[in-house]
C-alpha cells in the first residue's frame, strides 16, 4: 500500500487493512456490489475515515472513498493517459452530483471531491469506477476494508 500514500500524498491510506478485509464471491456477499453497499453503509455510520476496495485478481485496480472533514474524495487507480472528465463522460460513467475532478496523474490515479452522498450512491460509483474505467468484470473478487 505505500505506492498508494506516495501517489495520492495522502498520510490517511494505510499499510495495512486496520479491520478485516471482506471478499466477494462468498455466501454472505456474492458479488462486489453486496461489498461495496455493506462497508460504504458502516463508513457512513461514522466507522472508520476511509473505504478501500481492491481488486484481487489484477495489480494496482483499487478504489478509496474517504472523508475529508464533511466532504467525500473518491480516488481510484486510473490506467489512461487521457483526462479523467472527458473519459468518464465518455463511458458514461458518472460520479454523485457536486464532484468535481481534484487531482489526477495519467496511467497512474483520479481523485475526486464532492459533497456527502448517501452511501447507495457511492456504491453505485464505486461499482461504475470498476467496470467500466478499470474494466474489471462484473464476477472479479473484489476485497474491501474501512481504516
Amino acid at each position: 500500500m505505500n505506492f498508494l500514500r506516495k501517489l495520492l500524498g495522502c498520510p490517511q491510506v494505510v499499510e495495512a487493512p486496520p479491520s478485516p478485509v471482506i471478499n466477494s464471491s462468498t455466501p454472505e456477499y456474492p458479488t462486489p456490489k453486496h461489498v461495496y453497499l455493506h462497508l460504504l453503509s458502516r463508513w457512513e455510520e461514522g466507522e472508520g475515515e476511509f473505504v478501500m476496495f481492491t481488486r484481487f485478481e489484477a495489480d494496482n485496480t483499487w478504489v478509496q472513498v474517504q472523508d475529508l472533514l464533511g466532504d467525500v474524495e473518491i480516488n481510484f487507480a486510473y490506467p489512461h493517459d487521457e483526462e479523467p472528465d472527458g473519459l468518464l463522460s465518455s463511458l458514461r460513467t458518472s460520479l454523485p452530483d457536486g464532484f468535481a475532478l481534484s487531482r489526477w496523474k495519467g496511467s497512474m490515479f483520479a481523485s475526486y471531491k464532492g459533497p456527502k452522498c448517501p452511501y447507495p450512491e457511492l456504491a453505485e460509483c464505486v461499482d461504475s469506477l470498476f467496470t467500466a474505467v478499470l474494466k474489471a468484470p462484473r464476477t472479479s473478487v473484489i476485497g474491501g476494508w474501512i481504516g
